[in-house]
């Protein structure tokens, strides 16, 4: 399974402040997830016991999000379960962030796509943290496993496409499976962390590849991103226990669906490639997961969700072109192939005297004399759109084009007399006379020209015929 990435996009963010007091307390959060990595065994009191680091990443917004709120996410508070139980086996409500090592600023200064570039002038304020809360778990040998998990409320109330989301919180798990399923497994780790801030109208695209030290096949799908906790306790710290619901999604848009787009929005199952090319603005809750197979089975599954801010990028600079091939000159009757690269879909217009207009190669065969000009339309397949030209001279026969002047004078311009042929036509002679019909130069080697000689001796300045 492919784990490399490739940073199709730097990224921006820009948030909808929320207007309600309790919704206030979560509209700094951009988006979250749990991971873990396995530490080895320990004996403690005689007992063997697996040790594992479980970690929170959270993403704030610090440029709408409220100081107060930010610094209320610190401490973080997390309730672990054994799978299918109930009871919480043990809660922790002081988990700090390290500020050395558990926060980051991941601020970008542009917006580009595969396509083109926004300049950065045109882009609104941005920042964005990432704060990382992390706690060290013994565990004793469970036949389902255990369940790590936080909540959190409450949503930005700005949100286009889930029900009530100023009302709504969210919750973060991870599943740690039993020894006998997947012994000393470590979760899988997303590469990058999503633009915050697309254009409408512009096509995206991502890496939302995960890396697994374990060598597990990794698969990636859209998911529904979980509620938990509300407005009456918007930090509860003892979360409840599994399952949990899935948010409700505002009609038309489901999970699988999220926001509206010329080309929706499709992770890559294998290679977990996301696009889109968004056509409304608007601030869209996103769900992604990654599951980890072991001899067929999937062992374990890593959660993450984020938000996106559709916006108008009136500045931005389109870079993509197809290539079209270069101009052509062919006779009456012949027939030529297209050449056009750059694209995973082509259409030619017009279609006239070509065997497919939907092909970056049609067959042109043209039963006319003129000058036809076709416009190639190219699409990437990263979803970019451009065009290019291209300029196909049909003659009724053959034919040479030959300066009518020349200076042979050594300085490596224009120092021979050379017959062009027009593409089809062949060269069977070029011969040269002088005013009084001498021939002086003759050829029948495609390329050759005269030098302005005859039988050594410079020839005076004036008319000649060919």
């Amino acid at each position: 399974m492919p784990t490399s990435i490739r940073n199709y996009i730097t990224v921006a963010i820009f948030f909808i402040a929320c207007h309600n007091s309790s919704s206030l307390f979560a509209s700094h959060i951009a988006g979250g997830g749990f991971t873990y990595r396995y530490l080895g065994d320990t004996v403690v009191s005689g007992q063997t016991l697996q040790k594992y680091r479980v970690s929170l990443e959270l993403y704030q917004d610090c440029v709408t999000g409220v100081p107060e709120a930010i610094a209320q996410d610190n401490p973080a508070f997390f309730t672990l379960y054994e799978v299918g139980g109930s009871t919480p086996k043990q809660v922790d409500t002081n988990i700090y962030y390290s500020p050395t090592s558990g926060s980051a600023t991941v601020t970008q200064g542009s917006v580009s796509s595969p396509c083109g570039i926004v300049p950065t002038e045109a882009l609104p304020a941005l920042c964005l943290l990432k704060k990382t809360f992390s706690k060290i778990y013994y565990l004793a040998e469970h036949a389902n496993g255990y369940v790590v998990v936080s909540q959190r409320c409450c949503r930005n109330a700005g949100i286009e496409n889930i029900m009530n989301p100023g009302d709504n919180g969210s919750t973060y798990y991870c599943t740690i499976p039993p020894k006998s399923t997947a012994p000393n497994n470590n979760s899988a780790q997303f590469n990058l962390y999503p633009p915050q801030l697309i254009c409408k109208n512009i096509s995206m695209v991502f890496d939302h590849s995960a890396t697994d030290t374990d060598g597990d096949s990794l698969t990636y799908e859209l998911c529904a991103p979980l509620s938990g906790a509300d407005g009456a306790d918007i930090k509860p710290k003892v979360a409840t226990p599994p399952p949990y619901n899935h948010l409700t999604y505002s009609s038309p848009y489901t999970y699988a669906n999220p926001m509206n787009g010329d080309e929706q929005l499709k992770i890559d199952a294998r290679t977990g490639k996301m696009t889109v090319t968004p056509n409304q603005i608007g601030l869209y809750l996103i769900g992604v997961q990654c599951n980890e197979w072991r001899g067929g089975v999937i062992i374990n599954t890593t959660r993450r969700e984020y938000q996106w801010m559709v916006v108008d990028c009136h500045s931005f600079q389109n870079n993509y072109k197809p290539d079209a091939g270069v101009n052509r000159t062919v006779l009456v009757g012949d027939t030529i192939s297209f050449n056009a690269t750059g694209s995973s879909r082509y259409y030619w217009v017009p279609g006239d005297f070509l065997s497919n207009a939907h092909i970056g190669n049609p067959i042109g065969t043209f039963t006319n004399a003129g000058e036809y000009t076709y416009t190639l339309f190219g699409v990437s397949d990263p979803g970019c759109n451009g065009k290019d030209t291209i300029k196909i001279t049909v003659l009724d026969h053959s034919d040479f084009a030959v300066p009518n002047a020349f200076t042979p004078n050594n300085d490596g311009r224009n120092d021979l007399l050379i017959p062009m042929p027009i593409d089809n036509s062949l060269l069977k002679s070029f011969r040269v006379f002088n005013r009084w019909g001498n021939l002086i130069y003759q050829t029948n080697t495609p390329g050759a020209g005269w030098d302005g000689t005859y039988k050594g001796a410079t020839q005076d300045m004036g008319v000649y015929s060919w």
